[in-house]
């Protein structure tokens, strides 16, 4: 595993962009100065280094901390590519997941509302559990009772969608 100063000697990281340049050329047509790391399907970055791919926002933390995250590392603004430190934080497996955006299946356009018959239900998942929230007549007023449970068991780690 690489270590802060084995990053150093090859990476300069920039917090105002959240980008990764290359310090040294390497095989192929990499240069110094050059842009690290590719995009992945998920649309996080990855960075090999030294035979190894790591994710770039688990870099920024190395680089700037000198330690790996002992937890997760949540993308607040919900962006996989913006790796800028202000981005960033420690977050716990559910913690993380709570910070998503509305599935792209779901009919109703709200997180945490699904649709039951000509009403709407509210629900959200904590401690593994399914709590249901009610069924109102209306999408939008599921969806506020989601959001004020969600502030309420996940602070600043509830997301709208």
């Amino acid at each position: 595993m690489i270590t802060q100063n084995r990053l150093k000697e090859m990476l300069s990281y920039s917090e105002d962009t959240g980008l990764f340049t290359w310090l040294v050329s390497r095989q192929g047509n990499v240069k110094a100065g050059d842009i690290a790391g590719s995009q992945n399907v998920d649309g996080s970055v990855s960075i090999g280094v030294d035979g190894h791919s790591y994710r770039a926002h688990r870099l920024v933390w190395l680089y700037k901390y000198g330690l790996w995250p002992l937890i997760e590392l949540d993308h607040i603004n919900r962006i996989p590519r913006d790796n800028r430190l202000l981005n960033l934080r420690e977050a716990t497996s559910a913690q993380n997941s709570m910070n998503t955006s509305v599935h792209r299946d779901n009919v109703t356009g709200f997180k945490g509302v699904t649709r039951n018959r000509d009403r709407f239900q509210a629900r959200i998942m904590h401690n593994g559990k399914m709590l249901r929230l009610g069924t109102y007549d209306s999408a939008e007023e599921a969806y506020g009772v989601y959001l004020k449970k969600a502030t309420e068991l996940f602070g600043d780690f509830a997301c709208g969608g």
